[in-house]
């Protein structure tokens, strides 16, 4: 379902050729633990939007079979670790706690019943935490052919704090953050998506015309980012 907020959403394609669409709430937090709702649900399936075969909810009437994980607000970033092809995602919080939450097949990550670190028996913590909140948006792991100083990192623009975040992982599974960096802060406005490109450069789309954002007379742009200082 569709709402005047919440609505997510990244699409984006696996290693595997999998598609994965994540779903806000639409505005109604009660339909993120519902099963037989796509909102507040990271869905996962095939280039021709079949469930995928291992889904973890495969036994679950169409369109209810693609859901690969559930409790989610409004998750607005995905991106997959080169090497073990986990997936990750940013994600709005309420006045606090957005999150980065590694998604586990099957996964409860709480909304509404919990947000943030909390420990609580059936549900997925997120890795990292921030209140207050920063708006997490697009996001993008850097191996290879990132700017100087970004490899390895998980990095991701903010729509509230209107700049760039780079999260240093303490071991390379990222299962833990050891730090992080802020960088353009407040240059460009909002910032909507990230992607790393294929001549190594960081593209970033601004969302200054959003309806809460302060319009520019150049907006809205996409930006190309060759090295960070």
């Amino acid at each position: 379902p569709a709402g005047n907020i919440h609505n997510g959403s990244r699409v984006i394609f696996d290693p595997d050729g999998h598609l994965w669409v994540t779903t806000g709430d639409a505005g109604n937090a009660d339909l993120a633990q519902q099963m037989d709702s796509l909102a507040g649900k990271v869905l996962r399936m095939t280039s021709d939007g079949k469930p995928a075969l291992d889904n973890p909810f495969a036994d679950e009437p169409y369109p209810f079979s693609l859901i690969y994980t559930l409790g989610h607000r409004n998750p607005q970033g995905l991106d997959f670790h080169p090497e073990s092809g986990t997936a990750f995602i940013t994600e709005h919080g309420t006045d606090e706690n957005d999150e980065v939450n590694v998604l586990q097949p099957g996964g409860n990550y709480g909304w509404p019943e919990f947000r943030g670190q909390v420990g609580e028996e059936g549900y997925v913590d997120p890795i990292y935490t921030w209140t207050p909140t920063i708006a997490p948006a697009g996001a993008a792991f850097l191996f290879g052919l990132a700017p100087a100083g970004l490899e390895g990192t998980f990095v991701f623009v903010t729509l509230k704090q209107s700049d760039i975040r780079v999260l240093v992982p303490r071991d390379r599974a990222f299962s833990v953050v050891a730090n992080e960096e802020v960088l353009f802060d407040e240059q460009f406005g909002r910032l909507r998506a990230i992607a790393l490109g294929p001549d190594g450069a960081l593209y970033v789309a601004t969302s200054n015309q959003d309806g809460r954002g302060s319009r520019g007379s150049e907006d809205d742009r996409i930006i190309r980012i060759e090295a960070v200082d």
